[in-house]
C-alpha cells in the first residue's frame, strides 16, 4: 500500500528564557500573526489561541499587539521591546526594526518585488493531484479506520491541545481522505517549518542535475575564505545532512538550539555562518536549521540573485508538480528562508510527498533524479537526540542508529517533521 499522510498537529513548545525573552517573544508573535493573517487568511483571535499562546506558554497574553490591515503589518510590544513584521506579496512576512548600518529600511523592503511565475491551471473537474477536485474513491480502503484516526487527532484534550488544522491521506496516487479545522480550507497556506528542509534538498538536487551546484565540493562562502579557516572544508552535503559541525559544543546534542535567535536575525545565513566548529565537518551530527539557511544563501549565490532563486524554485519544482500556493519567506537581507519558513496548502504538501514517493517522477517527467531521492534517504549514521536515522532533509525509517522513527511502519518509509507537529509521512509499502 502506498500512502501519504499529513497531520498538522500543534505539539511544539517555544522555550523562552533569559534576557532574550522579550526579543524572542515579540519577534515570534509579530511574525506568526503577520503570516497567518495576511498569507493564510486566518483570524487573529484563532492564531493567538491555537498557536502563539500555547507556543509561548501563555507569555504572549502580556504582549501588546497592533494589527494594521491597510499596510499589512503587525507590531508586537513586550516591556520596552517592540517588533514589527510586514507582509509582501509572494515573499511572506519579514521582520523590520530600527535601521542600523547595512540594514534595509522598511520602504526599501516594500519596494522589492518578485518575478511573476504564472500559476498552473488545475482543472476543477479533474481529481488531485493533477486537478483541483478533491477526494477520489479507491476500492479496498477501510475509510472507517481513517475516520477514527482523524477523530482522535481533532479531539482536543484538557492537558494536551493538539490544535490539528488538517489531515490528508493519499493512496495509489489519489486523495482518499481530507479533513480540516473550521478555520482552514484545502487551499490555505500553512507553515511547513522543517518539512521545508526536504523541499530545499530536492531543489538542491535539481540544481546538481543541471550542473549549477556540486554538493560535495566546498561551499566557497566568503565568510570562510581565510585559508586557515577549517570551515572551508564544509560542503552543501555537510549542511543538508546536519554534519557541518557548526555550533557550540555545549548545545550540540540539543535540537535546534539556535532556532529562535535565527528568527530574530536580519541576515539569518550570515548570522549562523559566524558559528565556530565544534567538530570537523562530516564527523558529527547536529540538527540545526542554520545549516539550511546557509545552504539557501549558497543556492542564491549560484543562481545569481534573489529573483533568480525565487524563479528557479517555482519554475523548476513547484509549478512542475502543480503546486500554486507555495511561498518561501524572504528575510531582511534578501535571502529565501528555505528550510525554515516555506508555506503551502495541505493538498500541495501532499503533492510534494507524492513526488518523493514516486522517486522524483511527476506524471512521466523526472523532476529530480531517483538517485537523488535515494541519496536523501541514505542515513548519515551519527548519533542524534532521537537515536534514529537522518538522511538529507528527511528521516528515513531505517534503524542503523538503533531505532526506527516509526517502529510500526516498514523500513522504506520516510518522513519530514516540522516545529509544532507539521508532518509529511510517506510509506512505499504498508501491509
Amino acid at each position: 500500500m502506498n500512502v501519504i499522510k499529513i497531520g498538522v498537529i500543534s505539539i511544539g513548545v517555544l522555550l523562552l528564557s533569559g534576557c532574550k525573552l522579550a526579543d524572542t517573544l515579540t519577534d515570534y508573535t509579530a511574525s506568526t500573526l503577520c503570516t497567518k493573517i495576511f498569507l493564510s487568511g486566518l483570524p487573529a483571535a484563532h492564531i493567538m489561541k491555537t498557536d502563539i499562546v500555547p507556543a509561548t506558554l501563555g507569555t504572549a497574553n502580556f504582549v501588546k499587539i497592533d494589527i494594521n490591515y491597510h499596510e499589512k503589518s503587525v507590531k508586537a510590544r513586550y516591556s520596552r521591546t517592540q517588533a514589527k513584521a510586514i507582509y509582501r506579496e509572494n515573499m511572506g512576512c519579514t521582520l523590520v526594526g530600527e535601521i542600523s548600518e547595512g540594514e534595509v529600511s522598511e520602504s526599501e523592503l516594500r519596494d522589492q518585488v518578485m518575478p511573476n511565475v504564472p500559476l498552473v491551471y488545475l482543472d476543477p473537474q479533474q481529481a488531485w493531484p493533477y486537478g483541483s477536485a478533491g477526494v477520489s474513491a479507491v476500492e479496498g480502503v477501510n475509510l472507517d479506520i481513517i475516520e477514527q484516526a482523524a477523530d482522535e487527532l481533532f479531539q482536543e484534550k484538557e492537558l494536551f491541545k493538539l490544535n490539528t488544522s488538517s489531515v490528508l491521506v493519499a493512496y495509489k496516487g489519489k486523495l482518499i481522505f481530507e479533513r480540516y479545522a473550521p478555520e482552514y480550507q484545502s487551499n490555505t497556506p500553512v507553515p511547513m517549518f522543517s518539512v521545508s528542509k526536504a523541499v530545499s534538498a530536492v531543489v538542491s538536487g535539481i540544481m546538481q542535475e543541471q550542473g549549477l551546484l556540486d554538493v560535495h565540493s566546498p561551499t566557497g562562502l566568503v565568510q570562510w575564505s581565510n585559508p586557515r579557516d577549517p570551515r572551508q572544508a564544509i560542503t552543501p552535503h555537510h549542511l543538508m545532512s546536519m554534519t557541518a559541525g557548526l555550533g557550540e559544543k555545549t548545545t550540540a546534542q540539543k535540537i535546534d538550539p539556535d532556532l529562535f535567535d535565527l528568527i530574530s536575525a536580519d541576515d539569518k545565513a550570515d548570522s549562523f555562518s559566524e558559528k565556530e566548529l565544534f567538530a570537523h565537518p562530516g564527523a558529527a551530527y547536529h540538527y540545526n536549521t542554520g545549516n539550511y539557511l546557509i545552504q539557501s544563501s549558497i543556492m542564491k549565490d549560484r543562481l545569481g540573485s534573489l529573483a533568480e532563486h525565487y524563479s528557479f524554485i517555482h519554475q523548476e519544482l513547484f509549478r512542475k508538480i502543480d503546486i500554486n500556493t507555495a511561498v518561501v519567506q524572504v528575510d531582511n537581507s534578501g535571502n529565501l528562508e528555505l528550510g525554515m519558513f516555506t508555506f503551502m496548502s495541505p493538498r500541495d504538501m501532499a503533492r510534494f510527498g507524492l513526488l518523493l514517493e514516486r522517486g522524483g517522477d511527476w506524471n512521466g517527467e523526472q523532476i529530480v533524479p531517483k538517485s537523488w531521492i535515494d541519496y536523501m534517504l541514505t542515513p548519515v549514521s551519527f548519533a542524534n537526540p532521537w537515536q534514529t536515522d537522518y538522511g538529507v532533509g528527511i528521516f528515513p525509517n531505517t534503524d542503523t542508529m538503533e531505532n526506527r522513527f516509526w517502529p510500526s511502519l516498514p523500513e522504506d518509509a520516510m518522513n519530514a517533521l516540522g516545529f509544532r507537529g507539521y508532518l509529511l509521512l510517506v510509506c512505499l509499502h504498508l501491509s
